[in-house]
């Protein structure tokens, strides 16, 4: 019988846990807690500690866990540190660059609004902050290009404008003292499309590329006039003198002006560019008269300057002109006077001569040079008289026919010298030139004793030193001025007012003037030692010479004019005239080779060259604020 095979053993399957789902379900939960609630620690602490979440940047850079002031620290030394000192050079034409300042601009990454974003998406309450760090991570920023200082580039814009060779002038319609209207057909030039160059200049900024960028020049032609409007703009209505005894004013009279417009337009028409003609204006005389008024006006002496003009004769017409212009000149109270308004342009139409003037930083031929010193005389005489001063400007340079701090420059066109009259009287002002002295008087009607003394006090000083340059023209041995030099100085000027007792009533600061200095340069062989060559350095003394300006620096602080007030009391109608002021003479140098001081026509006795005259063009400028004038 056969035995039975032994049944087959059946593999025993361990049951599959029903428990593994759940385990991970818990795992990943239990994470998703430990995650948030880390998240939201990390977010109430930075809420309560005033610093940026963790896991942010900007411009790829790790901010976390900053206060403001370090996250924009860190971006600025990692992000910008080429920044600190760039400049970008902007060519104009033929001439030098102008260096723009990278900081002065602000121009960069907006880093302060990007921290700004950063922060505040971590304190928007621990809640928000956190579940939107858990489910969105760490956050990226950018900062975005901005200008922050937008008036620094269009201030460079005004300047480079004005370094074009031949900027357009416009046409001018002027009136003069002899009832003629003065026409002046405007010129074409070069002028600068500040659009264009202004896109180049932001996107080299934005991509930090300092290479230099080629302002867009354009040619510009002058609008045709519109005749109409200018008679409108040179009529005056006739008016009466008259004196008003409810309210104690005098009204001086006004001559009436009109003018052909069509006439004037027929006379314009055939004139070449910078050509200039004369139109008759039609002038009604008023009935009565300010001289009929005479014996209640202008009989007190409010103000005064004297001063000594040198130089060439041209100069001295130059002067004599812009004073006669002036003399005779009345402003009724409230009324402001306008130098370049009176005046007019300084044109050879007008009269006005070729006199030695300054234009970056040579000795040039200009028409009108020397009509400063009027501007300047006229100022002084307004500070003595106490009259509000609305508009002026400071040399660049020194002068030195008035006490530093009393000089105003003008240039047609863009530098004015105005002042009020805020007396209750009309008041006149008298202009001479006699001989070689320039008289100024404002005279008008004095209601108390007060008087005035300028005191001036130089709170800084920089001398001028010598420049060796080498030029292959000049032989060896010789030595040639090609710049004279200028002592730099910062002063303020105070208008003091004393009652008629000598007793101080207010004491105010007039104006800030801050005065370049310019180093002279000189001309030598470049075999000279003095530039590094190894010929004689001194064979004989440079061309033209005559002792130097003077580059000892005086005392930090100028005397005042008057410490003290008169012993005294002026008299209720007059107030002494000032005395002349006087330059004391240049004391020699002290260098071993004498060179060349400023061209005698330039500025006469003064110790430094006479300032830059209108020329059409621009005004010289300094690096930030201050053009010369004529």
């Amino acid at each position: 019988m056969k035995k039975n095979s032994p049944a087959p053993k059946r593999a025993i399957e361990k049951p599959k846990s029903k428990s593994t789902p759940k385990k991970i379900g818990g795992i990943v939960a239990g994470v998703v807690v430990v995650l948030a609630v880390v998240t939201c620690a990390s977010c109430v602490k930075a809420a309560h500690n005033d610093t940026i979440v963790r896991g942010t940047q900007i411009c790829g850079v790790s901010v976390s866990g900053l206060t403001k002031e370090e996250a924009v620290a860190r971006l600025e030394e990692t992000v910008t540190p080429d920044t600190v000192d760039a400049v970008l050079p902007l060519e104009v034409e033929s001439e030098e660059p102008l260096y723009l300042s990278v900081n002065e601009a602000q121009a960069g990454p907006d880093f302060q609004a990007a921290v700004d974003e950063a922060y505040e998406r971590g304190h928007r309450g621990w809640l928000k902050s956190g579940m939107d760090r858990m489910f969105h991570g760490s956050h990226s920023y950018d900062a975005e290009f901005r200008i922050g200082n937008p008036g620094y580039l269009d201030s460079a814009m005004d300047t480079a404008d004005s370094l074009l060779a031949q900027s357009m002038v416009d046409h001018t319609f002027t009136p003069d003292n002899k009832g003629n209207l003065v026409m002046t057909r405007g010129i074409s030039g070069r002028a600068l499309d500040r659009d264009a160059t202004m896109a180049l200049i932001v996107d080299a900024l934005e991509s930090r590329n300092y290479a230099p960028v080629e302002a867009v020049v354009i040619t510009a032609k002058p609008d045709d006039p519109d005749f109409e409007a200018v008679a409108e703009s040179v009529y005056v209505a006739a008016q009466d003198a008259r004196y008003d005894a409810s309210s104690g004013e005098f009204y001086a009279d006004v001559t009436g002006v009109s003018l052909n417009a069509e006439g004037a337009e027929a006379a314009f028409e055939p004139l070449a560019e910078g050509e200039s003609t004369t139109y008759p204006l039609t002038l009604t005389k008023p009935a009565v008269t300010t001289a009929d008024l005479s014996a209640d006006l202008f009989k007190d002496l409010l103000g005064s300057c004297t001063c000594t003009a040198s130089g060439s004769s041209n100069r001295l017409s130059n002067i004599r002109r812009a004073a006669a212009s002036v003399n005779g000149t009345i402003l009724n109270p409230g009324e402001e006077f306008s130098y370049n308004g009176v005046v007019g342009s300084r044109t050879t139409a007008a009269g006005y001569l070729p006199a030695p003037a300054y234009s970056g930083g040579k000795t040039v031929q200009e028409v009108g040079g020397g009509i400063c010193q009027v501007s300047s005389s006229i100022y002084y005489a307004a500070l003595k008289a106490n009259l509000k001063i609305s508009e002026r400007h400071p040399h660049m340079y020194a002068v030195g026919y008035l006490p530093d701090g009393t000089d105003a420059t003008v240039y047609y066109g863009s530098l004015d010298f105005k002042f009020v009259n805020d007396t209750k009287y009309p008041i006149r002002i008298d202009a001479a030139l006699n001989g070689s002295t320039l008289n100024i008087k404002i005279l008008g009607t004095k209601t108390n004793n007060n008087y005035v003394q300028i005191e001036t006090q130089q709170t800084a000083y920089d001398s001028a030193t010598t420049v060796y340059k080498a030029d292959s023209g000049v032989a060896l041995g010789n030595a040639v001025v090609d710049t004279t030099p200028y002592n730099g100085r910062t002063v303020d000027a105070y208008r003091c007012v004393y009652s008629g007792d000598g007793s101080l009533i207010s004491r105010t600061l007039e104006s800030h003037n801050k005065y370049l200095r310019r180093d002279k340069v000189v001309l030598v062989n470049p075999a000279d030692s003095r530039v590094g060559g190894s010929g004689s350095a001194a064979v004989s003394a440079p061309s033209n010479t005559t002792p130097p300006v003077d580059t000892t620096p005086p005392p930090a602080t100028t005397p005042p004019e008057t410490t003290t007030p008169p012993e005294t009391t002026p008299p209720v109608t007059t107030t002494p005239e000032t005395p002349p002021v006087t330059v004391p003479e240049t004391p020699p140098d002290t260098g071993s080779t004498p060179e060349p001081a400023p061209p005698a026509d330039s500025g006469g006795s003064t110790p430094e060259p006479a300032p830059p005259v209108d020329s059409g063009g621009a005004a010289e400028t300094a690096p930030a604020p201050e053009p010369a004038g004529e």
